[in-house]
């Protein structure tokens, strides 16, 4: 994957890129790229509303690209 920058919703979906995000307890979840526009408006606000299934905690998470294989 290239060096840019995936500071917005929009630059995961420019890139094609799914969003891994993964909770300080350790789990880990990927949203594929067509659903990160639809489930999140924003960046950093959807970053403070992410609530973890298993410890329940939110927003303490790392959000970061996934590189996807397209032929």
């Amino acid at each position: 994957m290239s060096t840019a920058r995936f500071e917005t919703t929009m630059d995961y979906a420019h890139h094609r890129a799914d969003m891994r995000i993964v909770c300080q307890c350790g789990r880990t979840i990927n949203v594929p790229f067509a659903d990160v526009l639809k489930l999140f408006g924003g960046l950093p606000q959807a970053i403070t509303r992410l609530k973890c299934k298993r410890c329940f905690k939110r927003g303490e998470v790392k959000v970061s690209p996934v590189p996807t294989v397209r032929r």
